[in-house]
């Protein structure tokens, strides 16, 4: 009888399990990634300036062309976590990014 029980509460479980949205486990990092691509196909964007603050912000990498990979952008073969992304711009088929 316990079995029977069981069963119908497993279902349940297995079910609800399959009816996550993928977009609601993403890290913002990632979400910021979708979005940046988008731009990127629409605005035919194909280089990336890269800002880091110090005490000020510092050009770190200038008009490269970049890439994603999960929550990272790569530019010139330098990772960026997108988690870390303050602001961006976009100028000339450019990415301005701007990280803490």
């Amino acid at each position: 009888m316990k079995l029977i029980l069981w069963i119908p509460l497993l279902l349940i479980t297995f079910i609800s399990c399959d009816k996550f949205d993928e977009e609601s486990v993403l890290t913002n990092g990632e979400k910021i990634s979708l979005e940046l691509q988008k731009m990127t196909q629409q605005e035919d964007i194909n280089t990336a300036t890269v800002f880091v603050y110090y005490s000020s912000y510092s050009v770190v990498k200038d008009s490269k062309p970049f890439s994603f990979s999960k929550q990272f952008i790569i530019v010139d073969g330098t990772y960026y976590n997108l988690n870390n992304l303050l602001s961006y711009e976009i100028n000339s088929h450019t990415f301005f990014l701007y990280f803490k």
